[in-house]
């Protein structure tokens, strides 16, 4: 047997088999043994919804805003643009107003934006965590023109 690996998970043992690294690891919680594959995510099977495989890898990357508008079906540039650099009064009143009945709406006992805040957002609307925020609250518009050619279908066919 190898070195111990994935010490943070549980103590282990590590066997080397060439190019395809495996550790074995003893899950605490199930009192069974389960593979770590390095840099490779093993098929799913039914059996795993306690306990899925464990993957070892480098490090996690998130998906960039314009990976993400591609997965919806969006445009690359769909995002841009969107900031204010200098908002007028009519600009921040508008917006004001938005997030004051969108609070109201959702019944929310918070404090209501200042008007700087949302001066500052209109002037910052193009940061990833805002982008984040529009993607993950958008349609996917594959999906959407799927289910509505669906419903066309539907009703063509109805008399």
């Amino acid at each position: 047997m190898g070195k111990s690996c994935c010490e943070e998970i549980a103590g282990t043992l590590r066997a080397d088999m060439g190019d395809n690294q495996v550790c074995v690891c003893y899950a605490l919680t199930t009192g069974s043994q389960g593979r770590v594959y390095e840099n490779v995510a093993p098929t799913l099977m039914a059996r795993d919804y306690k306990s899925p495989p464990l993957v070892n890898m480098p490090r996690v990357r998130r998906l960039t805003p314009t990976e993400c508008l591609r997965l919806m079906g969006l445009p690359d540039d769909h995002l841009s643009g969107i900031a204010i650099p200098a908002p007028t009064e009519d600009d921040v009143d508008y917006w004001y107003g938005a997030w004051e009945e969108h609070r109201r709406a959702l019944g929310k006992s918070s404090r209501p934006r200042s008007r700087g805040m949302v001066r500052k957002w209109l002037q910052n609307a193009e940061t990833d965590a805002a982008a984040y925020r529009a993607i993950g609250n958008s349609l996917a518009v594959p999906c959407a023109v799927w289910t509505l050619r669906g419903i066309v279908a539907v009703a063509q066919d109805v008399p």
